[in-house]
Parts: structure tokens; C-alpha cells; sequence
């Protein structure tokens, strides 16, 4: 399944031993950041609130993004 969409979360470290190094984090669904694109800016990122423009596929259960652009979300932002 491949889907253009916007996802919002907050970016996480993943462990190492994969090639995705963080995950936006949107409750309890995780979106493993693909390593290209914009999402390899997402790496020096971590704890941030992002929401990034994209596409979602799915493997074996996991879930993945390729941003393709982000924005960071204000803290103060009452929409989040």
C-alpha cells in the first residue's frame, strides 16, 4: 500500500541495526523515516514535533515514510 499523505508525530531514535535511524511517533502508530529525501534531515531532529509530507507503505507489520517535505510544529500550536 502506497499513500501520499501528511503525518504528524513526534520524531523518536530508532536502534540501531536498521537503515532507518528515527520514527515520527503519531500515538501509538509508529512511521519508520525512510533515509532519503527530507527525511534524512529528520535525524538531527529528534524530539521534535513534525509534520511531514509524504508517502506511506507498509511491510511485515511496520509502517514507513518517505517525507518528501516537513514542518515543525510550534509547541505552542493548540492544533496538535
Amino acid at each position: 500500500m502506497n499513500t501520499s499523505t501528511i503525518v504528524r508525530g513526534f520524531v523518536a531514535p530508532l536502534s540501531s541495526g536498521s537503515s532507518c535511524k528515527v520514527a515520527l511517533v503519531d500515538g501509538e502508530t509508529e512511521y519508520r523515516v525512510l533515509p532519503r529525501g527530507a527525511g534524512i534531515d529528520l535525524a538531527d531532529m529528534v524530539s521534535a514535533q513534525i509534520e511531514a509530507h509524504g508517502t506511506v507503505t507498509e511491510e511485515d507489520d511496520a509502517r514507513f515514510v518517505h517525507v518528501r517535505s516537513y514542518n515543525v510544529i510550534d509547541a505552542d500550536d493548540e492544533s496538535w
